[in-house]
């Protein structure tokens, strides 16, 4: 009788110790599975300091191409996106104009602007950095981008920001210097804000 009531005991608590474990099991297979966002989602802000510009960042809010996060292997990840430079929005005609033009960023002669990663390396558990190639203005140089990841509630969705700086004058865009600073910084987020 002790036998049985022992095993019985054994039983129950084992029982208790699965059913605890579960939600726990669920998160961690998924968090553990690749993270894809997709472009429809994402937008590119730009910013640079100036004592002379009254504006001094805008939207870039056509952008293509896929975020593959695995972070249990992160060679299979990959950040590959387009950006249309011709759909950069200042916040007024005049200013668009200015910044669309030949001195800046010419998207008559480059319509677009592209990153494409070469490696991620996962820096804790809810950041990476992308090492890549950003090409602009026809010129390519290369560029690494430390994004943060905050998983929701559904398998493979997520919130994605990625943010990079890097330094216009290296890729012709002098216009301005030194009164608009040469560093420009980039944060691709997927949560832009409203038009």
């Amino acid at each position: 009788m002790k036998q049985f009531w022992l095993a019985a005991v054994m039983m129950s608590c084992c029982s208790a110790l699965a059913s605890a474990q579960g939600p726990a099991r669920a998160a961690a297979e998924r968090s553990a599975k690749p993270i894809v966002i997709q472009p429809n989602t994402m937008a590119v802000r730009a910013t640079v300091d100036s004592f002379i510009l009254p504006v001094k960042g805008g939207w870039f809010r056509e952008v293509k191409g896929q975020v593959h996060v695995d972070l249990e292997r992160p060679e299979r990840s990959r950040f590959v996106v387009t950006v249309n430079t011709r759909a950069f929005d200042a916040g007024g005609p005049r200013y668009n104009a200015f910044l669309s033009g030949p001195a800046i960023l010419n998207v008559a002669q480059y319509p677009e602007m592209t990153f494409v990663s070469r490696a991620m390396t996962r820096l804790d558990e809810r950041r990476v950095r992308f090492d890549g190639n950003l090409t602009l203005r026809g010129v390519t140089r290369p560029l690494s981008v430390v994004a943060t990841i905050s998983p929701d509630d559904r398998p493979g969705q997520a919130r994605f920001t990625a943010r990079g700086r890097i330094n216009r004058l290296e890729f012709g865009i002098d216009k301005g210097y030194p009164l608009i600073t040469a560093m420009v910084d980039f944060v691709l987020t997927t949560q832009p804000p409203a038009e």
